[in-house]
C-alpha cells in the first residue's frame, strides 16, 4: 500500500550532539590536548520525571568521524516533552551494570559530562535540535530534586533541564576546543636544576589501586583537575645542596637528622664527599618548606606532584609508564625491613637520578614524561597538602590547583627504597608519620604560570 502525497509527515525529533572534548582516537594527532580530556562513549537515556531510565542507547564516539552524533526519535507518543539524559565519558572509567536484563556501562560521575534535557515534542514535521556537552560540565552530575538542575556550560552550571536547547538551534561546539585541556607553557626561565611542567588537565587518582590500600596508604578516587604550569626540581633535594644552603644562608631551625632515625635506618646527611649527591632524608616538612623558600620555591601540592608523575594527563600507572618496576627501574624494595624480605638485591640508597640510564636497564627507568627523576622510588616525597580523607566530598566539577590546608598529617607521594614495587603507583598517597624519617625526602617546585 502506497502513501498518498497528501499524507502529513509524521512528527519526528532529530537530535544532534556536539562536544568540545576530543575523541580518544585523535589524541596522537593532537599532542597538546590532554588525554584526560578524551572520550569514546556516549550513553543516551530516555528517562522519566523521577530520573528512572525508560530506554537507553550507547554510541561509540572515539573517532572524529562519529561527531557530531545524530539520532532520530520517531515514536514520540502523546507527551508534550521528552526527557533525555546524555552522558559522555571514557569507557575505561565506567563499570559494567545490568538494566532491564541488558548489559550497560555506568560512567563514573566525577569524570563524565552528565546533562539532562527536556525536549519539546513537535506537533508536526521534523524538528531538529542540537545539544552541547561542554567540557566545563565534567564532574557535575544533574540533580532530580524539585524541578531539577543540570550543567549546560561554564556560564550555566546549574540550569533548568529546558535551558540551552531549542528547536532548530543550539550551542555550537567543536571537538578538541576545550581550552583547560590544552597544554599551557611555563612563563619565564626555569630555576637551576628545574624543568617546566606545562599546565593542563588531568584525571587524578586511581580507583583500581584499592587493593593496595593499608591503614596509612590510600588510593585516590577519580577527580578532574586543572593544574597551572610550574617548574619542578629534576631530582630530589640533595645533601650537597643542603650543605651549600647552610653555608650561604645559615642553619635552619630544625636541621635534618645526621644519625639513624627512630627505626634505626641510616639518614643520608654527612659531610663526606661521597654523600653530596645522595637525596637528603630525615627532614621534616617544616624544614623542607623553609629550604625551598630560600630558593624562591615551595613544596608541591599533591595535584602538582601527581600531574608531573602521571605524565600530565596521560594517566600513567607509574611515572615511567604502566609496567611494574624491575629491580633496575627504580630504587624500590631494596632495604631489609624486619619481617619483610625484599624482592630486589639489598643495597644502600644511592645518588639521585641513579636509575635514569636506559643502557643500564633493559626495562623502563624512573624518569617522567618531562625528565623528572625518582618520582617512583628513592625516597617518599613530602607535599604541601594535609591528609584529608577522600571520603569527604570535594567541590563538584573541575578543581583548579586544589590544595588541602586543613590541620593534620602531611602527605607523602611516591615509593621509597624500602617499599614494595607496586607502592610506586602514582595514584597512591601515604600519611607522613611525623618526625624525621630516613625514607622521606622532598623536591621543590616554583611558579611558572602567567600572572
Amino acid at each position: 500500500m502506497s502513501c498518498a502525497s497528501t499524507d502529513a509527515t509524521r512528527p519526528q525529533l532529530v537530535v544532534e550532539v556536539a562536544t568540545d572534548l576530543l575523541p580518544v582516537e585523535l589524541v596522537r594527532e593532537r599532542p597538546l590536548f590532554s588525554e584526560s580530556g578524551t572520550v569514546d562513549t556516549l550513553r543516551v537515556d530516555l528517562v522519566g520525571k523521577d530520573g528512572v531510565v525508560r530506554e537507553f542507547r550507547e554510541f561509540a564516539v572515539g573517532s572524529g568521524a562519529a561527531w557530531p552524533v545524530s539520532f532520530g526519535v520517531p515514536d514520540l507518543g502523546p507527551a508534550a516533552a521528552l526527557r533525555f539524559r546524555f552522558r559522555l565519558f571514557r569507557g575505561a572509567d565506567a563499570t559494567g551494570a545490568r538494566l532491564d536484563g541488558l548489559s550497560v556501562v555506568e560512567p563514573n560521575p566525577a569524570v563524565a559530562i552528565d546533562r539532562v534535557v527536556d525536549l519539546p515534542v513537535p506537533v508536526q514535521g521534523i524538528a531538529r535540535v542540537r545539544i552541547g556537552l561542554a567540557g566545563a560540565c565534567l564532574g557535575r552530575p544533574p540533580s532530580f530534586l524539585g524541578t531539577g538542575s543540570t550543567c549546560v556550560d561554564g556560564e550555566h552550571l546549574q540550569a533548568a533541564f529546558s535551558e540551552g536547547v531549542g528547536l532548530g538551534s543550539g550551542t555550537e561546539l567543536a571537538i578538541g576546543t576545550f581550552s583547560p585541556a590544552l597544554e599551557r607553557p611555563c612563563e619565564g626561565e626555569a630555576p637551576a636544576g628545574a624543568v617546566c611542567i606545562p599546565g593542563g588537565l588531568m584525571v587524578m587518582g586511581s580507583e583500581g589501586l584499592a587493593r593496595l590500600a593499608a591503614p596509612n596508604v590510600q588510593p585516590i578516587p577519580l577527580r578532574t583537575v586543572s593544574v597551572s604550569a610550574f617548574f619542578m626540581d629534576r631530582t630530589e633535594y640533595t645533601v650537597g645542596r643542603y650543605l651549600a644552603a647552610v653555608r650561604s644562608g645559615g642553619a635552619v631551625s630544625v636541621p635534618p637528622l645526621a644519625g639513624p632515625d627512630a627505626l634505626g635506618i641510616p639518614c643520608t646527611l654527612s659531610t663526606a664527599a661521597s654523600a653530596k649527591d645522595l637525596p637528603l632524608s630525615c627532614v621534616t616538612s617544616k624544614t623542607a618548606t623553609a629550604l625551598c623558600a630560600r630558593e624562591g620555591g615551595r613544596l608541591p601540592s599533591e595535584a602538582e606532584w601527581e600531574f608531573a608523575a602521571q605524565g600530565r594527563g596521560q594517566r600513567r600507572v607509574f611515572p615511567w609508564g604502566n609496567s611494574l618496576a624491575g629491580c633496575c627501574t627504580a630504587a624500590l624494595d631494596q632495604f631489609l625491613v624486619p619481617g619483610f624480605k625484599p624482592t630486589c638485591p639489598v643495597a644502600p640508597l644511592g645518588p639521585v637520578a641513579g636509575h635514569v640510564d636506559p643502557e643500564r636497564c633493559a626495562e623502563a627507568v624512573d624518569v617522567s614524561r618531562d625528565g623528572v627523576a625518582d618520582l617512583g622510588g628513592s625516597l617518599g616525597e613530602l607535599t604541601s597538602d594535609t591528609l584529608v580523607p577522600y571520603g569527604h566530598a570535594g567541590p563538584a566539577g573541575i578543581e583548579v590547583d586544589p590544595r588541602s590546608t586543613v590541620k593534620g598529617l602531611g602527605v607523602l607521594r611516591g615509593g621509597d627504597f624500602s617499599t614494595s614495587r607496586p607502592a610506586a603507583a602514582v595514584g597512591l598517597r601515604r600519611a607522613e608519620a611525623g618526625g624525621a624519617q630516613a625514607v622521606v625526602g622532598f623536591r621543590c617546585v616554583y611558579g611558572g604560570a602567567a600572572p
